[in-house]
């Protein structure tokens, strides 16, 4: 079976522009949501009454490390593996 080949790729080239904004909105929708999802939790532990330091500290860990993700991905899209290989 033959492998599946990503959009806007031929034969190793880098992605269309197009594509790249396209990859680059996706992950900006992801952080965001990925924000929006903390303040939520958040929000709902503190009016709930069932906040705890401990927890809010693991979320927000979490929440950084996800981000820091988020932006290795963009740096990644911005900058093709074929254009770093070549400095």
């Amino acid at each position: 079976m033959a492998a599946k080949k990503k959009p806007g790729k031929k034969n190793g080239a880098k992605p269309k522009r197009k594509d790249r904004v396209h990859e680059l909105v996706k992950i900006q929708q992801r952080s965001v949501g990925r924000i929006a999802r903390y303040g939520s939790t958040l929000a709902t532990q503190v009016t709930g009454g069932d906040f705890s330091i401990s927890r809010w500290i693991g979320d927000y860990a979490n929440l950084w490390k996800d981000l820091a993700e988020d932006t290795g991905d963009a740096i990644r899209v911005m900058f093709p593996a074929s254009k770093r290989d070549n400095r």
